[in-house]
């Protein structure tokens, strides 16, 4: 993993789906090298995946990271809506430098209800983040909103950069 230096210490809300989630380590890397760094991490998650998934998903999820407990990585994870989100970050914008949303969808849903007024970079994993929902009328009126919106695109692939 390639490591990023910010000139300062940021606080920084870390914003994905599901918190914390075995398969998606790539998350857990990015929040633990930014917290060694000595950045403020507070994560917003939609679900505990300990309780929101399939029950043969369940039983692996309550396995954890040591870094999750080392790091005390779910005393700073809150659970709400995108709505809640919103209006969190919104009310309390002064509270954070900086909001890294994962995952294209889930920002489009967060931002649909308007500007929070911080930088916010949302990251886009790949073609299916966007193609699989475009079919649907309301998903691409939320990603036309959200590409009209103040945030810095992220891609992760040379494919979605082109898009």
């Amino acid at each position: 993993m390639s490591k990023i230096y910010l000139p300062r210490k940021l606080k920084i809300c870390f914003v994905v789906w599901f918190f914390p989630k075995l398969s998606e380590t790539f998350v857990l890397n990015q929040i633990i090298e930014l917290k060694r760094q000595g950045h403020q991490i507070t994560i917003f998650a939609v679900y505990n995946p300990a309780y929101k998934l399939a029950s043969e998903d369940r039983e692996l999820e309550t396995k954890i990271h040591e870094e999750i407990l080392l790091y005390r990585l779910k005393w700073n994870t809150f659970y709400r809506t995108p709505h809640t989100m919103y209006s969190l970050l919104k009310k309390n914008r002064k509270k954070f430098d900086v909001v890294y949303i994962q995952f294209g969808d889930l920002a489009a849903r967060i931002l649909q209800y308007g500007n929070i007024n911080l930088p916010t970079f949302v990251v886009f994993h790949n073609l299916k983040d966007i193609t699989k929902k475009l079919h649907y009328r309301e998903q691409r009126r939320l990603y036309k909103d959200l590409f009209n919106r103040e945030v810095r695109i992220l891609t992760v692939s040379e494919i979605m950069k082109q898009k």
